[in-house]
């Protein structure tokens, strides 16, 4: 046998140190990601609440009082830490996130 795969042995030796190195150079910052997912999850929440409102509008009920909340609480998990955020929806498209 004449086929040399020591180079393919030194990359899967390696392999666990360059995926760090891969991490740590284009993963953002956690808090950045955390509050950028609180963002999101914010949004769509309000967003789906404003259609249910609308929905149920529509078919003649009386929405509850409780249905336009501009105030959602979201966890998130990244990495093994737990972020606690409140979104606050403040206008149309907008979304004021606070962290802990």
């Amino acid at each position: 046998n004449r086929i040399n795969t020591d180079w393919l042995d030194g990359r899967i030796a390696d392999h666990k140190r360059l995926s760090i190195e891969e991490n740590n150079l284009f993963c953002p910052n956690s808090t950045l990601v955390a509050v950028c997912g609180s963002a999101l999850q914010g949004y769509q929440h309000f967003m789906s609440r404003d259609d249910n409102f609308i929905n149920l509008l529509k078919v003649g009920q009386v929405p509850p009082a409780d249905t336009l909340s501009p105030i959602v609480k979201i966890d998130l998990i990244f990495e093994n830490v737990k972020y606690c955020t409140t979104c606050t929806q403040s206008g149309g498209g907008k979304v004021i996130v606070e962290g802990n």
